[in-house]
């Protein structure tokens, strides 16, 4: 959508920048939902300890994700660009996403979450 605003000269209008403000929202407004779906699917009597352990965990392996993650993956990519190899770059971004992935499903969180984080690295 941002591409096809910045093609057409509109990014910088009233309904570019409405429209960009809606998808930045959405996108922000998704993570409280993935972390709090797989806490509603289990069967427990106390509801709020749930989404509390939920959410305690969640920011536990978002900040690990997003801090280790960031400062390990300039590094890594900085000797896969070196290589020059297109087929190399992409194999990293899906074993990265999937890594993700697989790391908040550990957790107990949304697989979807850890793609997602993934995806903001």
């Amino acid at each position: 959508v941002s591409k096809m605003l910045t093609e057409r000269l509109e990014l910088e209008s009233l309904h570019g920048r409405q429209i960009i403000s809606i998808l930045l929202f959405q996108d922000l407004a998704v993570v409280p939902l993935l972390i709090l779906v797989p806490a509603l699917a289990t069967h427990s009597d106390n509801i709020v300890t749930t989404l509390l352990w939920a959410g305690g965990k969640a920011v536990l392996v978002l900040v690990l994700l997003l801090v280790a993650g960031q400062r390990m993956m300039r590094s890594w990519f900085k000797l896969v660009v070196k290589r020059r190899s297109q087929e190399l770059f992409m194999l990293n971004l899906l074993l990265i996403t999937l890594g993700a992935a697989w790391l908040t499903e550990k957790a107990g969180l949304s697989m979807a979450l850890g793609a997602f984080v993934a995806g903001m690295l």
